[in-house]
């Protein structure tokens, strides 16, 4: 099962589609996902980014892969038409040890992968990108995940996930423990106390 949206401005549109991620994996990551810009060569299609504290690892056409931090606040990156973009999503408390650095070392950043795997970033772009289906891009993309990478996790964000699941009240929690906005966090998780 899939969750799809599409969004559309007068020149452009944008299909962003999200699949379950390989079942080996389904422990430290939320979904895999893609995303195509259409419309008008030439013209940008501008794509908000909300403060959900999710940690993705993105790669933007053939470009080298980037690792997007949590965010605190909205942006807005404009893509071009014919822009392909593919990507995985770690589960609260998963990206820190499965990347191998502390998740507030990438908080509003994008840093390139190669700066966290240097060997892994180009064999990842080279052999995903060398391929044209979406289901082998998205296999690979997750290969190196299912090495002894992500075995433990952040206790402080699983902290924070078991209080907001006990409680049924992320803005509560959130306000409490975080300067983040619960909004995005809650429709993320499900909860509807907002």
């Amino acid at each position: 099962m899939s969750n799809t949206r599409t969004a559309l401005t007068a020149r452009t549109s944008s299909r962003y589609q999200e699949f379950p991620p390989p079942p080996s994996l389904s422990d430290r990551l939320v979904c895999t996902w893609t995303q195509n810009i259409r419309g008008v060569d030439g013209e940008y299609h501008p794509h908000p980014v909300l403060p959900d504290g999710c940690v993705d690892v993105v790669w933007i056409g053939g470009a080298a892969p980037v690792v997007a931090g949590p965010a605190t606040h909205r942006i807005v990156v404009k893509l071009s038409a014919g822009t392909s973009l593919i990507g995985i999503r770690f589960r609260p408390g998963c990206a820190a040890s499965s990347l191998g650095l502390p998740v507030n070392e990438l908080l509003n950043q994008d840093v390139p992968l190669a700066d966290i795997w240097p060997h892994h970033a180009k064999r990842l772009t080279d052999e995903t990108f060398d391929q044209q289906s979406e289901s082998t891009r998205l296999r690979n993309i997750t290969s190196p995940f299912h090495g002894s990478y992500g075995t433990r996790r952040d206790e402080c964000a699983i902290s924070l996930f078991r209080s907001v699941s006990a409680t049924g009240s992320c803005s509560d929690v959130l306000s409490r423990r975080s300067a983040l906005d619960p909004r995005p966090f809650n429709a993320l998780c499900g909860f509807n106390d907002y």
